[in-house]
This record gives C-alpha cells, structure tokens and sequence, in this order.
C-alpha cells in the first residue's frame, strides 16, 4: 500500500501546475480582547473599525442565504442556542447592537464557517524538531473575508490567554494558538446533509467555531485538548490539527457530531508530517489537494522542511493556493503558520492578484 502510495505521490508532484507568486507590505491589525470584560462589549472596538467593510460583507452573505433556511436558523438560535450559550450569545448580540442589525439575522451571517469553507492544515515536526502548523484558510466571499482578517489576542487576569487569527466579527475560532502549550487549526468536514445539521441544533449542540474558542480558554495544555475535542457534542463534523511542544506531539482528528471516530499522530520516524484537507482519510487519496500536499512534503524531506518551506513551496502554489475567479467561488483569504514552542504566529495575506503580502504578528 505504501510503495502505490510513493507511485501516486510521485505522479503528482511532477504534474503540479506552479504559480509564480511575488511578495509585498501589509499591515494586519491586532486587537486585544479582554476576557475578563463584558461578552457584550469585548469586540466593540473591532467592530467600529470594520463597521464599514463588515456592512458589506454582510449584505453579500445574507443576500445569498435561502430565506427559507434563514427563518430556521433564525429560529433555532431565537429559542434554543441564545439562551444554552449566554456568552456567545452576548457576543453576537453586542455585534449586532455596533452594526445596527437584528441578533439573530447575525447569527445567520455567524454561521458562514460552518458550511462555506474550505482549508489545508499541515502539522509537520521541522528540522529542529519542533511541532508546527501550517494552514491555508479558503473560503467563499473570498475579497471580503480578506479585508476582514486581523489578528485577536486574548487576555484574561493581565496575562495573555491564546493568540488567533480570523475575521473580525466573526464569533468563534478556526486558527489558534496557545504560546509554549499547543496550537490548533479546524478544517470543514462535510457530512450528512442539512437536516442532520438542523436536527442537531434543534438539540442544542455547539457549532464548531464555538466549540474551539471554549477549549482554548479551559484547556491548559495538548493532553488537555486533545482530550476536550475528542468528547466535544457538536452540530456538525470537523477536522482538528493539533501540535504540541514535544517531537510527537501532533494529530489530526476526524470528528462527528458525537467525538472522534479517527485520529493520525505523528511518530518518531516515518509519520513526521500529516496533511489534512476536507475530505476523510479513507478517501483522501482520491483528492488533489492532499495528494499535492503528500507529495510537496515528501518533497521538502524532513531533514529541510521549515514552516517557511511549506508556505512558500506548498500553501502558495496551486492547488493548495486557490485564486477566486468566476469559474471558482471559492478563494484562498490567509496562510498561516504556528509554533507554540517558539511562540509565533505569522500570517500572509493573499490578496485577489497573484501577489502575496507577509506580516508576522510574532510575540516572542
């Protein structure tokens, strides 16, 4: 199986059409978030100051939401997740109050991640043996999702809590990172169809995004969260990257709406990256995005690979790169790449040209 594995690998590395991208100057804000403040209150200023390019991100998703669907979810949020969940809730609903929207039509706009992207997560031991990841995050409404995307560091009792990166006005997390602990990035899993997905709201069941930002404030270390999205009840399916501080400590979980049905951990020898796209690992040799990433990494060697290999040599190339054009409506917005040992957290923008712009919001 292995050596058919090497065969497939090699095919498609020599085939992998190469993008020609060029580097510039960006500037990607940061905002301190304050746990110990009100969830009403905490994204406020945020929010100010994206007010205008949220408007409009807002207006292009909800006027492609189903109106059907919209009432449900509408709903479902009104009379069940508003009251189970009081500090998301809050969150949304102190949104909501800056932009001048109704709470639960944002809710509807929050919902975005749960069904319209799509990521590459890489967790990878480098030729210093730290745990790293690296990840590119697509989604739909890609222009506007880039010029949403900032940096957020959390802070609880004067102290730094865990660093992410996202868009503003977006309540819950996909890409974070906990300085000398752990880092994690969520991939979309699609599974079932939406009914499966409204019946489990209907139960009360967390969305994904939610889930993540909770474990990042209650788990203090990898053995922590490992163990925490392993049990998590959520409404949909993920994929969870982990990495940790030691030379093992990286996995990939697929998760179901009940825990973990499958996990790949990284070893002491031939297991030294793993690659995760959106699709399960009984089928993902069947998919050319992690058949790329497979192969890339092979190419790079474990004895050269540096999180700046990956980004440059693999997240920003086609197919792992993807441009948003009218035959696509689906577009790559951020790479990001974590180290938790060395604390940093870089981010590079792709901007709708082919044309990338690097800023680190490193803190070490």
């Amino acid at each position: 199986m292995r050596s058919f594995i090497t065969i497939i690998l090699a095919c498609v590395a020599s085939t992998a059409l190469q993008l020609s991208i060029s580097r510039g100057n960006v500037t990607v804000p940061t905002f301190n978030i304050n746990l110990d403040d009100s969830p009403l209150t905490r994204h406020t200023s945020a929010i100010r100051r994206y007010s205008t390019q949220l408007h409009s991100a807002y207006n292009q998703t909800m006027g492609d939401v189903n109106g059907t669907m919209k009432s449900v979810y509408k709903k479902i949020y009104e009379t069940i997740l508003r009251d189970k969940y009081p500090d998301f809730a809050a969150e949304i609903r102190g949104m909501s109050i800056v932009l001048n929207v109704t709470e639960s039509d944002y809710f509807v706009y929050n919902f975005q991640y749960e069904i319209n992207a799509m990521c590459t997560s890489i967790v990878a031991r480098d030729n210093s043996s730290r745990i790293i990841i690296a990840r590119n995050l697509d989604f739909t409404y890609t222009a506007a999702m880039r010029s949403l995307y900032a940096i957020f560091s959390y802070w609880k009792g004067g102290k730094e809590l865990y660093r992410c990166g996202g868009q503003v006005g977006f309540v819950g997390l996909v890409t974070c990172m906990r300085e000398g602990r752990y880092a994690v990035s969520m991939n979309l899993r699609r599974m079932g169809n939406m009914s499966d997905m409204l019946r489990n709201l209907r139960e009360g069941r967390m969305l994904n995004a939610w889930m993540m930002q909770h474990i990042m404030e209650t788990a203090e270390d990898y053995e922590a969260a490992k163990l925490a999205f392993r049990n998590a009840k959520t409404a949909s399916g993920s994929y969870i990257i982990i990495a940790g501080m030691k030379k093992t400590e990286g996995i990939i979980m697929t998760r179901g709406r009940d825990g973990v049905e499958e996990f790949r951990e990284l070893d002491d020898s031939y297991f030294w990256f793993r690659a995760q796209c959106n699709k399960d690992f009984s089928s993902e040799f069947t998919d050319y995005r992690t058949l790329r990433a497979h192969a890339g990494m092979h190419e790079i060697g474990k004895d050269q690979v540096t999180a700046g290999f990956i980004r440059a040599r693999l997240l920003q190339k086609w197919p792992l790169y993807r441009t948003f054009t009218q035959n696509s409506d689906i577009g790559t917005v951020a790479t990001v790449l974590m180290s938790p040992s060395q604390g940093t957290m870089d981010v590079t923008l792709a901007p709708e040209e082919a044309k990338w712009a690097y800023v680190s919001s490193s803190q070490s």
